[in-house]
């Protein structure tokens, strides 16, 4: 149920990750794997035993100048003029690179980003969905779906994609979605939408892959999601079509940061060593192997980033594999108990004058609560339809 959205620095740890965390996977990005990289990678990371391995075609800005993903044969031949681009030729180059040269049992179909949804998006996003069909059964092909805020909170182009999107000739969704504002974590208004929409698709028998999650995103498991994908550097655990152009990402600044199981929030050393002085040592957790010395030190200080990030992730999975054991008609309800404990996790430190800083999680804890509890009022029935 746990994907590693591939971030910059990560390709030589990703075969280790995937041996060591079953029933997990990765999905490449061209935007940060070079091609023969990617090509003399491979081999290993299909070496590892059970192992999900998906290609994000990247193609949500069609107009990118990223030489990285205009490297890949299926832009060899581009051209993006609306009056004469053939989407159908375009897609079959893309899924004939994964199905030819990468050999891949799961093909992510292209999707353009929009926050608009218009005839021509609709019409685009169809035609690659119709390619597509041509190669299952022999594959498992997913569509993928980027939207704006705007495209998600109007309620007749949310709805007009999602009754396209179900009638699809594909097995699934790969679900890529901006929030509201900008802001890493979503409100209360703008997670029941999503929640709702793709209880929708798992209705209709979608499987959905949220790819760009942190751990709010978490959340959707209540909807029926079969795979959740993060990162390690932020860029990758929320999504932004932007970083589909030039805008340099990989240079923005960097700190190292733990990220509190706890609690959900994430905190700079310091700020713990201020709470072990305080006698707060035990408020923190659960312990990883990648954690360990820094919650057992007298006073934290050194910390890497390798092992900040090994230490999310490995969370993430463990998170994500709790979801995946229960069957799908009662993870709403996991889902509720499980963020109640970080509420109850937060207001214990709020009661000892913790100050949870920039990246805290206690506001959203909120407002995912007061989401979850309205989808689970509202949707009940549906939800008991479910199947696994």
């Amino acid at each position: 149920m746990f994907l590693l959205q591939q971030g910059h620095g990560m390709l030589g740890r990703i075969e280790q990750f995937l041996d060591e965390h079953p029933h997990s996977g990765l999905i490449i990005s061209p935007r940060i794997c070079e091609r023969d990289q990617l090509e003399r990678y491979l081999p290993g990371f299909k070496r590892v035993a059970n192992a999900q391995i998906f290609f994000d075609p990247h193609f949500y800005e069609p107009r990118t100048d990223l030489v990285r993903v205009l490297s890949y044969p299926y832009f060899e031949n581009y051209n993006f003029q609306t009056a004469i681009f053939d989407s159908r030729q375009f897609c079959e180059e893309v899924v004939s690179y994964q199905v030819d040269a990468l050999d891949l049992a799961n093909i992510i179909l292209p999707g353009r980003y929009s926050n608009a949804v218009t005839e021509a998006w609709l019409e685009m996003q169809r035609a690659f969905a119709d390619v597509g069909a041509a190669a299952r059964p022999a594959k498992t092909v997913y569509s993928t779906i980027a939207l704006g805020p705007d495209a998600i909170l109007n309620v007749d182009s949310w709805n007009q994609v999602l009754d396209e999107v179900v009638n699809y000739p594909v097995d699934g969704v790969y679900f890529v979605f901006e929030h509201l504002n900008n802001s890493y974590f979503m409100d209360e208004e703008f997670l029941y939408v999503i929640l709702n929409g793709l209880l929708s698709l798992s209705l209709a028998g979608k499987k959905i892959i949220v790819g760009y999650a942190n751990q709010q995103s978490v959340a959707l498991a209540a909807a029926g999601v079969d795979w959740f994908a993060s990162g390690n550097y932020r860029n990758v655990r929320s999504f932004d079509h932007q970083n589909s152009t030039d805008r340099d990402t990989e240079h923005f600044h960097r700190a190292v940061w733990y990220f509190d199981g706890n609690t959900f929030g994430e905190y700079r050393v310091p700020a713990l060593a201020l709470a072990f002085r305080r006698g707060l040592r035990d408020h923190f957790g659960p312990e990883t192997v990648h954690s360990a010395d820094l919650l057992r030190s007298e006073r934290p200080a050194l910390w890497t980033e390798p092992a900040a990030f090994a230490h999310y992730l490995h969370l993430m999975h463990a998170y994500c594999e709790g979801f995946r054991h229960a069957p799908k008609a009662e993870r709403a309800a996991r889902a509720m108990q499980f963020f109640s404990e970080r509420q109850n996790a937060t207001d214990r430190l709020a009661e000892a004058h913790f100050s949870f800083g920039d990246r805290g999680f206690n506001v959203a804890v909120l407002a995912t609560l007061a989401a979850l509890e309205s989808f689970n009022q509202d949707r009940a029935q549906d939800i008991r339809q479910l199947s696994d």
